[in-house]
Parts: C-alpha cells; sequence; structure tokens
C-alpha cells in the first residue's frame, strides 16, 4: 500500500456552468511527500483542494485519493483538513485545547465523552506543534501563528494519512511563516503523512518542500521545488509581469540560511 500513490488525476476537468475552472490535469503526488500547488488568485488551487477532499466533482476524468474516491475517503477521518483563516470570534470562551479536541468530537456519537486514547491523540498532537504549554490558554488571545499550530494540531488530531492545507501561512509575517514551514516539515517526518498545500508565494515554498505543482487553470508544471523558477514556467503560471524572490539555503538575512 505505502507504493500506491496518494492523490490521482486523470484527466481531470472541474466546470462551474460554462466557467472552466481546472482543465485536462494530470497529477500524481506519492505518498510521504510535502507539495505545494502554486499559482495566482483565480487559478484554480483551491478548487483543486475541494476536489480532493470530495466537495466538488470531476467535470471529466478521475480522482483517487488513499486508492478510494476522495467522497469514500473524507468521511473516514483519513484526511485532516484546514481551510483558509476565517473571520471569528475572537471572544468566543474555547481554549486551545478544546480547539483540538474538535477533531476526536467529531469522530464519536453525539453527547459521547473522550476516552483516554482521544486524551492521548490531543496530547501528542499539541506536542508536535509546541503548544502543550498553551493548551489552556484562550485561543482567541494567541498569536497568529500559534493559533495556526493549534488548527494544525486540531488536523493532526484525527490522525490522518493526508494532511490538506489552503494558504496556512497567509496573515504570518516572514518569521512565522518560516516557523511554520519548518514545522511542516517536522509534522511529515515524525507522523509520515501526505501533505498538500495551497499558496500564492512561489518563491518562500519552494525552499520548504519537495514538490511543486504550478497551477492556472492547467497544470504548467509539477516536479523538484529547486526546477520550477524558471522564466517560461514563471510566465505561463503567473503571466509576464511577476518577480520572484526565492527564500532559500542561499539567503543571507534570514535563519532559514544558517541551519
Amino acid at each position: 500500500m505505502e507504493d500506491l500513490p496518494a492523490i490521482v488525476f486523470k484527466d481531470v476537468d472541474i466546470c462551474y456552468g460554462d466557467f472552466v475552472a481546472l482543465e485536462r490535469i494530470n497529477l500524481t503526488i506519492a505518498r510521504g511527500e510535502l507539495v505545494s500547488v502554486v499559482g495566482p488568485n483565480g487559478g484554480g488551487k483551491t478548487t483543486l483542494l475541494h476536489a480532493v477532499l470530495g466537495f466538488v466533482l470531476p467535470s471529466s476524468g478521475s480522482i483517487q485519493v488513499l486508492e478510494g474516491s476522495p467522497q469514500e475517503v473524507q468521511p473516514s477521518g483519513r484526511i485532516g483538513y484546514l481551510p483558509q483563516l476565517s473571520n471569528y470570534d475572537r471572544n468566543f470562551p474555547v481554549s486551545a485545547r478544546d480547539v483540538v479536541a474538535m477533531a476526536r468530537f467529531a469522530q464519536r456519537p453525539f453527547g459521547t465523552k473522550l476516552c483516554e486514547d482521544d486524551r492521548v491523540s490531543i496530547n501528542e498532537s499539541l506536542n508536535v506543534v509546541g503548544m502543550l504549554d498553551k493548551q489552556h490558554h484562550h485561543f482567541g488571545s494567541l498569536s497568529g501563528g500559534q493559533r495556526q499550530r493549534i488548527l494544525i494540531a486540531r488536523a493532526l488530531a484525527g490522525e490522518p494519512e493526508l494532511l490538506i492545507l489552503d494558504e496556512p501561512s497567509t496573515g504570518l509575517d516572514a518569521v512565522a511563516q518560516d516557523s511554520f514551514y519548518h514545522l511542516l516539515q517536522e509534522i511529515r517526518h515524525q507522523r509520515d503523512i501526505t501533505i498538500l498545500m495551497v499558496s500564492h508565494d512561489i518563491g518562500t515554498v519552494s525552499g520548504f518542500v519537495d514538490q511543486i505543482a504550478c497551477l492556472n487553470r492547467q497544470l504548467h508544471y509539477h516536479g523538484r521545488a529547486k526546477d520550477c523558477l524558471t522564466p517560461e514556467i514563471v510566465r505561463r503560471t503567473f503571466g509576464p509581469h511577476m518577480n520572484v524572490l526565492v527564500h532559500d539555503e542561499n539567503c543571507t538575512s534570514c535563519e532559514h540560511a544558517h541551519e
């Protein structure tokens, strides 16, 4: 099973009425990879994630996720999902631990109390993201980077095989972004899971991920991150007026350069 890919798109089109959101997508993601889908706003990145999650159906072609259809796999808890950050009431009385526990309650019949296995999973997930010492803090009082780590812990508490993240670094400053992407690398290795995330920032994520998929309705590149930053690929993905600042081991002014 481990040799089988985590995600396979074969000749996938996705249309909303007459509008073609994705066209002729062929994409295979191996198990255990950290992959980022990059592209401009409106290029179909979130639509691709929603297709993996089974939220939208292909107009043509086929999608396989963890050896099954997205509609079969998603309810099983084998996929963890972190959507884009949305507005919420920061005064709502919920602790960081309560937020993580939501993932375990979602797998239990309504009204059922958590068991010891649930509590162990919650603790382990908080520990993985470095937030065990903040578990009793009010969620709304945490910084943006801390809240994002708690939401990652919630996704991990369901013990998924595949983690899906939609623009996870939105709203984070450069230092918090750097820390966050290092965290994803650690999670991938510690949990041995596949991570697929969406980003518009090709220059930053290219220094952290294994593979990049460049998407603007069509898939213009899928392969090693270090090979994607050619003028032709950038032009076809983002248009002719795109400049890319690369954040990698050659940086001289960031912590990532000196590890």
